[in-house]
């Protein structure tokens, strides 16, 4: 990450002969073993490059203060911030972003963020999910767009997954007169490119024994 800010700062500087300064937003603690970067630093050859950065950390930052800014564009992240993950903060939140004309835009990216910390129906209470606006927002409709791609793709695989392991049932039957759903627990652990080499193998196996070797393997693998 910081090389690429690095990188994007001198392009920006390139294009639009401006002067740059680099914000960096982390929206939630690291994990325990990452550290917060603050700068690129580079030595090479004798040569030394540094860009700096200002971190702003969320979780830091005081939610009533920021509240009484009174800028509606910050409103949406504020549960992510010290004090902002209760449901009377996140219901005034609410009720000044839709007093503004990107309310459906700002009240969903809020629903977003208030669900790292209020349960869903609680959000669907605070937050008007059904009202046209958020539904048909430019956002709202990445999103579905994204979600529906993702299910489309995780329903395919498992689609193809139990034919997969149907037809190793049925190859096993008729080739060896195992019984169906034999080995049904030790196929639903493969992952899919395993169960198509399962089936190429019950095809050309000479026998079973050598058929159960070969599972163990890839269970094993």
């Amino acid at each position: 990450m910081p090389e690429r800010l690095a990188a994007y700062k001198l392009l920006a500087c390139q294009k639009y002969n401006l002067k740059v300064f680099v914000s960096v937003v982390y929206f939630l603690p690291p994990a325990a073993d990452e550290k917060v970067q603050t700068a690129y630093h580079d030595e090479f050859m004798g040569q030394l490059t540094q860009v700096d950065f200002q971190v702003i950390k969320l979780w830091k930052m005081e939610a009533r203060q920021v509240l009484s800014y009174g800028n509606p564009m910050l409103y949406p992240f504020v549960p992510l911030m010290r004090g902002g993950n209760s449901e009377e903060v996140i219901r005034k939140c609410a009720r000044h972003i839709r007093q503004q004309p990107q309310a459906a835009e700002l009240e969903a990216i809020l629903a977003i963020f208030a669900s790292y910390v209020l349960d869903v129906k609680t959000i669907r209470q605070i937050v008007r999910w059904e009202m046209p606006l958020v539904q048909e927002s430019p956002l709202i409709q990445e999103l579905r767009t994204v979600w529906i791609e993702q299910g489309i793709e995780q329903g395919i695989e498992q689609g193809e997954r139990k034919a997969k392991i149907e037809s190793l049932n049925q190859i096993l039957t008729i080739r060896f007169g195992v019984s169906l759903g034999r080995f049904e627990m030790q196929f639903r652990k493969l992952p899919l490119p395993l169960l198509k080499d399962m089936v190429e193998i019950a095809l050309t196996t000479t026998d079973l024994s050598s058929f159960e070797t070969e599972l163990a393997k890839f269970s094993n693998s």
